[in-house]
């Protein structure tokens, strides 16, 4: 019965993110003026020339050129880099041991409903951002404004804290299912049978254009992005690695969620048709 309250915290919490996600993350956009952003590329050419190499130089070139064609052209993007008082927030708003009508979050969120110049402005900058993101044959099929970006924000900030991203992972867990509408055994990472279960990784949007390690910056085909991280949906864990930090807890909440298993098969995939009621699937 005990762990119940907290599962149903964690639902209700869940929940929330999702129908605002919009709004929750439209924090993290950011104005990019592409003729400041020219002049500091310039800048950095004409700096490193000597010694660039190809292809880098090529590269170099052809970022100028790309952003000669676009002057005067103001960019929207969900920018990685943000203050720490807007990761505060989400963290607080995650694993609060109060109610989450008293989370700074909450407030602000609620807020910005009732604030009509503001809802007009943000729906323009949201069209505005996915439609930079449409025109890239990479990003084209992986959603912009998502629970498990709000997510990494948090997760991003607590990389030596086990126990935050233990209790992230319950989280997570969540995300997944209501994402694919597929069961899954853990959260961040995937591991064990599901690293091979080619039917289930389907399910998740596509993230090939990610080069290098994960969370690496993305890379346009003809546009620079410097501001946008997109964190793996598809993380592989295998069973035979070590994870040596460790980490405290910063809420009950937080040490509750860390030491609970994961939500129910049942609970997710009703949540998942609670939340996609005009596309459910018959499982």
């Amino acid at each position: 019965m005990y762990n119940q309250l907290f599962y149903d915290e964690l639902i209700k919490r869940y929940i929330y993110l999702y129908e605002n996600k919009e709004l929750i993350l439209s924090m993290c956009i950011r104005k990019i003026n592409i003729d400041e952003k020219l002049k500091e590329e310039i800048k950095n050419y004409e700096k490193y020339n000597e010694n660039l190499e190809l292809p880098s130089k090529d590269l170099f070139e052809a970022i100028i050129v790309s952003l000669e064609n676009q002057l005067g052209i103001e960019k929207y993007y969900l920018c990685s880099d943000v203050s720490n008082d807007i990761v505060k927030a989400y963290e607080d708003f995650l694993f609060t041991d109060g109610s989450i009508d008293e989370t700074d979050l909450y407030k602000h969120v609620e807020a910005l409903k009732k604030n009509s110049v503001y809802m007009e402005n943000i729906n323009d900058m949201i069209d505005s951002l996915n439609e930079r993101r449409s025109y890239n044959h990479w990003l084209r099929s992986v959603p912009a404004f998502t629970v498990w970006k709000i997510l990494g924000y948090v997760r991003r900030a607590n990389l030596d804290n086990a126990i935050v991203l233990e209790a992230l992972d319950r989280y997570y867990n969540i995300d997944r299912t209501v994402m694919s509408g597929v069961d899954s055994e853990c959260g961040y990472e995937l591991y064990g049978d599901e690293c091979m279960d080619d039917d289930k990784l389907s399910k998740y949007p596509n993230m090939t254009f990610v080069s290098g390690v994960p969370g690496s910056y993305i890379l346009f085909s003809y546009e620079p992005n410097e501001y946008e991280i997109e964190d793996d949906y598809i993380h592989f864990r295998y069973d035979d690695e070590e994870y040596n930090f460790s980490g405290e807890a910063k809420t009950l909440f937080m040490e509750a969620l860390s030491k609970l298993p994961n939500l129910d098969y049942d609970s997710k995939i009703n949540l998942y048709n609670y939340l996609n009621f005009e596309n459910k699937l018959i499982l």
